[in-house]
């Protein structure tokens, strides 16, 4: 009996319900085990910067602009526009959404701080291949 499965964005067939079991474990593996790390080609991290909607094409661009150094949350708000913390999460989760759909790591990278009086500090970086494979040579 064939079973038709949705896995990682992608409609799969599975002949027997072992397979339908083996890709659910494979789906609840979280970020502690022991899984083989995802090699993001030039390719694979082109075709998730495509897939993005606007915004979250901006942020990849302003990243990617002050790669190899880190900007805050308040420097990508102010050039993006948005009006707080809450719509830079939402448009980071949506790249971490696509990233995990396309079976890779995310492109980008975060550090949150405690600051000298106590405020919290977060910083943001795109990742070195990330950052080759969107330069176009440059």
């Amino acid at each position: 009996m064939a079973y038709k499965v949705s896995f990682r964005g992608l409609e799969v067939t599975c002949n027997s319900a072992a397979e339908v079991l083996a890709l659910a474990a494979l789906a609840s593996t979280d970020g502690n085990s022991e899984r083989v790390p995802q090699v993001r080609s030039r390719q694979t991290i082109q075709s998730l910067v495509e897939s993005l909607s606007e915004d979250q094409k901006q942020l990849v661009d302003l990243l990617n602009k002050v790669w190899p150094d880190s900007t805050t949350d308040q420097k990508l708000c102010d050039a993006m526009r948005l009006t707080g913390n809450k719509k830079l999460a939402g448009v980071l989760a949506g790249i971490s959404k696509l990233s995990k759909r396309a079976g890779i790591n995310p492109i980008i990278r975060h550090q949150s701080l405690r600051g000298r009086t106590g405020e919290r500090l977060h910083r943001y970086w795109i990742e070195e291949d990330a950052h080759a494979a969107l330069s176009n040579g440059e």
